[in-house]
């Protein structure tokens, strides 16, 4: 397939998996889960599964608790796979350093699409209270319309948002990470392995449970080991 039809392709898949954050919750929309189906669809689910892994504990500790709205880490996992992959499949390779660049240039599509999910639970007041008044009235239609409403805007909202960035963000990609010096590609080498530890010390954060970073520490060096392993393999 041709680039844009690819493009397309992963914007329909990220807005179906986005609904999955509002409603059945299969936690299909995990970064772990959401970067390597966006790799599987691609062709190179690894490079997905290095991203998933990378993101998935960022934003651990930003729980949406009550009013709480989070950054958006499937948003980040799910464009830092698509488009490192897709840039990736251009150049030659997929590189730990353009993934490392890639996370760099999609965390603030994090923090973008927590506005728009403010945005969205907000105005779903109106279908809220348009769905009370359909219960009066016994109205089973008006109140399955309204919740197909409120799924189809949060749909269509992140299929827009993933297509813009997508579209963006490949261009920077392609046009950028082949001029950048040396300096700066071993850097990010060395974000590429910081960032796991930036999961943990998130998921640190979240508990309080006595001898934690012990097991923190060895769980995340077995699973480097591991990792190395099948990759040197």
């Amino acid at each position: 397939f041709p680039m844009a039809m690819k493009i397309i392709l992963l914007s329909l898949l990220g807005g179906i998996l986005s609904v999955d954050r509002i409603w059945a919750q299969f936690m299909i929309s995990r970064p772990i889960v959401a970067a390597p189906l966006a790799g599987f669809m691609l062709g190179d689910p690894y490079p997905g599964l290095q991203a998933g892994a990378l993101l998935e504990l960022f934003w651990i500790d930003k729980l949406p608790i009550g009013t709480i709205v989070p950054p958006n880490d499937f948003l980040v996992a799910f464009l830092v796979a698509s488009a490192s992959i897709l840039a990736g499949q251009d150049l030659g390779h997929v590189s730990r350093e353009l993934i490392a660049f890639s996370v760099l240039l999609f965390i603030p599509c994090g923090y973008l699409a927590q506005y728009v999910d403010s945005f969205i639970v907000k105005s779903n007041d109106a279908l809220y209270d348009g769905a009370l008044q359909d219960a009066k009235r016994a109205d089973i239609g008006g109140i399955f319309r309204k919740h197909l409403s409120g799924l189809a805007k949060h749909f269509l909202a992140y299929l827009a948002l993933i297509l813009v960035s997508l579209c963006c963000g490949v261009y920077l990609l392609l046009y950028i990470f082949p001029l950048l010096p040396m300096a700066v590609v071993n850097a990010l080498s060395l974000i590429f392995i910081a960032l796991p530890l930036l999961g943990v010390a998130a998921g640190l954060n979240t508990i309080n449970l006595k001898g934690a970073i012990p097991v923190f520490s060895a769980l995340f060096l077995s699973i480097s080991l591991i990792w190395e392993l099948i990759h040197v393999s």
